[in-house]
């Protein structure tokens, strides 16, 4: 669940997958099946260790189920493919953002479009469907996990170091190395003059 491209939408869904998983896992393992557990499983078959005990996997879904709770993400299909999911009565949008998304829904260039990253391909249709565009960006923008503030908590540490540790403005350099725009190195240096000999 850690990643650039990784959103609430996206997150949800492994959470799901995992609770599902371990229910399917506490079967298999009151089965005395240790299948999904390769090394356990090898384990056990060589009489190293006790089988696993069911109530184990129970414990992990029910603090997993505390931690995540259900969220019910059906409602947002329309974010993830506008041009196949249906409108929900409980998607909460308003008639102008319903007739939008009914418009983005028969536009055919915009499907050509589509191979971007979700959050790239409403950024880009903003300026045509101002008013969807930006209540599905409201559910993307939201952080699922803490991967953008340990990137920039590395990028600090490598910054500031104990030989550059008098260093008063950090911005710059912060704003460089969380940047994931690539520069124009040959305009760069259009736009400065070279030292000139004495």
């Amino acid at each position: 669940m850690q990643g650039k491209s990784e959103n609430v939408l996206s997150s949800t869904d492994k959470i799901k997958a995992l609770k599902e998983k371990l229910q399917l896992w506490g079967g298999k393992v009151k089965e005395i099946n240790l299948d999904m557990f390769s090394h356990a499983a090898v384990a056990a078959n060589s009489g190293e260790i006790i089988p696993i005990n069911p109530e184990h996997l129970a414990v992990l879904a029910k603090q997993l189920q505390y931690y995540f709770p259900d969220i019910c993400t059906e409602n947002y299909d329309w974010i993830r493919d506008p041009f196949v999911a249906s409108i929900s009565t409980q998607s909460q949008l308003t008639l102008m953002e319903e007739e939008q998304l009914v418009e983005l829904r028969h536009d055919r260039d915009l499907k050509l479009h589509m191979q971007l990253p979700l959050d790239e391909f409403w950024v880009q249709i903003k300026t045509k469907y101002p008013h969807v565009a930006k209540k599905a960006l409201v559910v993307l923008i939201q952080f699922s996990t803490s991967y953008q503030c340990e990137l920039g908590f590395s990028a600090l540490a490598n910054i500031k170091t104990n030989k550059r540790e008098r260093l008063k403005t950090l911005e710059e350099k912060m704003r460089v190395c969380l940047s994931t725009i690539q520069p124009n190195v040959k305009r760069i240096c259009q736009s400065h003059q070279a030292q000139t000999s004495h």
